[in-house]
């Protein structure tokens, strides 16, 4: 951009002549460090303060100079009016398409509500369970917003804020060197969650401090083992160690970590029994023990109820045959008569039968606990096996999906769908997290597509790295700010520079990986949660973008998420933006001791100010009163 007068403002005219006022050629202006046509905006369909509806959101961004836009869809997928795609017909999609093409701005993609889509592993926040009828609907969400894309945009991302479970973060396998937690004190307080994998109910009782009260287990000198009469067995038959001088059964206390090795113990069974290996962890040995214990108590009650229902089934039966046979009735050797009469022999089968019945359900039912029990130790898994494999399923299907609209549609861009770098508290908020949900996405793809379609392995691949790409939001990475461990004695600013190192080395890890689809430039003051426009924060969010562009040949787009400085001046989220990245202003008609404006000038001559103006121009400037700065005479 070139500006060839010294006065800036619409209304001015020039009084330099045009000229070439450099000696010895024209000035090479500096390439940006990304054009300001491959910076955008995000826009909301609905405007929070002025209600301004998606259409009139997009025209403001044109005026802004934005050259591409993502539209947030902002209306919860559980609200039945107000948005998303169900909401915009034929005309209003047309209309946002013809206003677009006519002023070559780009929709590069769609974001989903966050409000209420969070994963596609159909978790469910509120009810803190999994439902598939969940997944169901937020897939059918997904399918509406890759049409939509296709309708007003010609194609595009369509990106899910990825929270796809809960998880803890100081045992994280990508946390080995300890750098980050959750809370101080995590490791000993934080709750680790298990899920029934029949109905997808999520069980949450087991904290790290807990203890649990378990037997000590009879053992030979091999340390294997044995039952009551020597013989080695298994941990399901194993018994508890008898003191006979105490008169009971030996236990013993056990912490969380203790069950390290009954979870080794599992593995090293399970593979003796299936030939298979399988992971098994500390929290499920727990929640497995504490089943176990009341497993025994429902066995130890279904045993002592069914102990005398022999002896009341021979009861019922003899009085059955005194009420059939008088005469089998005994007779007192004192008195010579029958020792019972009709009616006590009706009340005696009416005890028996009550004694009966009431051993019968109470046997039984503690046998159907005992059971019931049996089944849900055998059903329990982590969230992490269980959860994921969901996850990779639905953005697998999503990614064929849009696959297939463009195809189908001949869309001028590939339609791709994917997870957006989530918050820290969840599956998906850490980058390796995010490769690892992208790139088994991708394999499941491949996978679907030969397997049921038959194509080449080679193509499949590069299908799925075309329509399942993530969107790297750059302020999410930065919240991990808060959740980096602060060393004794050490100041805030070495904390932050070591922070804003490893920051810069996930974004490596995430160019290596070829995840990347697009990116939502945006910065904070602080680990928090913020919205400001990228150089107006503490995070490398500029040298993130470059890196991305320059190392790792990334050609998505690029849109700033800094809508919380709107309230300072409009289109501060592109300005800010444009001006971070270097868009050049020069001038080729000034004297040589004349400063090159800076873009701050430019930018408060052309959009609104930040400060008021020291000057009044035009209709607002009272010929009786006031003159011009110039001092020109008014006409």
């Amino acid at each position: 951009m070139a500006f060839n007068t010294l006065y800036q403002t619409p209304m001015d005219r020039g009084y330099y002549a045009e000229g070439n006022y450099w000696p010895d050629e024209e000035p090479k202006l500096e390439e940006p460090v990304i054009p300001i046509n491959e910076l955008g905006m995000t826009i909301v369909e609905k405007h929070p303060q002025t209600g301004a509806n998606i259409v009139q959101n997009t025209q403001a961004a044109i005026r802004a100079g934005a050259g591409n836009v993502q539209i947030v869809l902002t209306t919860p997928s559980t609200s039945p009016i107000g948005g998303r795609p169900k909401a915009y017909g034929k005309e209003v999609r047309e209309a946002i398409r013809e206003l677009s093409k006519a002023n070559e701005m780009i929709i590069s993609g769609i974001e989903l509500p966050t409000s209420s889509i969070t994963n596609l592993s159909g978790f469910d926040p509120q009810r803190f369970t999994f439902s598939e009828e969940k997944r169901s609907q937020d897939m059918e969400e997904v399918r509406d917003a890759i049409k939509f894309a296709a309708d007003v945009a010609g194609g595009g991302g369509v990106d899910i804020w990825s929270q796809e479970f809960p998880r803890s973060i100081f045992d994280a396998e990508w946390n080995k060197k300890k750098n980050f937690e959750a809370y101080p004190g995590e490791e000993d307080q934080a709750v680790k969650h298990l899920v029934d994998d029949r109905t997808g109910r999520v069980i949450q009782e087991i904290r790290m401090n807990q203890e649990l009260t378990v037997p000590k287990w009879l053992r030979n000198k091999k340390d294997e083992y044995m039952d009551y009469e020597g013989n080695v067995v298994d941990r399901i038959h194993r018994v508890p160690i008898w003191n006979k001088e105490e008169q009971l059964f030996e236990t013993m206390p056990m912490k969380f970590e203790d069950f390290k090795d009954e979870a080794r113990e599992m593995e090293a069974e399970e593979f003796e029994k299936t030939g298979k290996k399988i992971k098994i962890t500390t929290h499920e040995a727990f929640y497995k023990a504490t089943l176990n214990a009341q497993i025994g108590i429902a066995r130890g009650w279904e045993l002592t109820y069914a102990k005398g229902v022999d002896e009341a089934m021979n009861e019922l039966k003899r009085f059955n045959g005194y009420k059939e046979d008088p005469s089998s009735i005994p007779k007192d050797p004192a008195t010579g008569e029958r020792r019972y009469t009709e009616n006590q022999i009706e009340d005696n089968l009416f005890k028996i039968k009550r004694e009966l019945e009431a051993s019968k359900e109470q046997s039984t039912s503690q046998r159907m606990q005992a059971k019931d029990l049996e089944n849900q130790r055998d059903h329990v898994k982590t969230l992490d096996s269980y959860a994921k494999k969901r996850s990779f399923e639905s953005y697998a299907k999503m990614g064929i999906f849009a696959m297939d609209e463009t195809q189908a549609r001949n869309t001028s861009r590939p339609l791709y769908i994917g997870p957006e770098l989530g918050w820290p508290g969840q599956y998906g908020g850490h980058p390796e997290e995010f490769i690892e949900l992208i790139q088994t996405s991708r394999k499941e793809m491949v996978d679907t597509l030969v397997n049921e379609r038959g194509m080449r392995p080679d193509e499949a691949k590069e299908l799925s790295k075309k329509h399942i790409k993530g969107l790297f939001d750059t302020g999410h990475l930065g919240m991990w700010l808060n959740n980096f461990r602060r060393k004794e004695g050490e100041t805030e600013e070495k904390r932050l520079k070591k922070f804003n190192k490893w920051f810069m080395d996930q974004v490596d890890n995430m160019g290596k990986a070829g995840v990347v689809g697009s990116i939502q430039a945006v910065d904070s003051a602080s680990g928090a949660h913020g919205h400001l426009p990228p150089g107006q924060g503490i995070l490398p969010v500029k040298d993130a973008v470059i890196r991305l562009r320059e190392k790792w040949n990334f050609t998505g787009f690029i849109v700033s998420e800094g809508h919380e400085e709107e309230q300072f001046g409009q289109n501060r989220i592109l300005t800010q933006t444009w001006k971070e990245f270097g868009s050049p202003i020069a001038s080729s008609g000034y004297p040589l001791e004349t400063p090159i404006p800076q873009w701050p000038m430019i930018q408060s001559a052309y959009f609104r100010h930040t400060y008021p103006p020291n000057f009044i121009v035009g209709a607002y400037a009272p010929s009786n009163e006031w003159k011009l700065w110039t001092e020109t005479p008014l006409e």
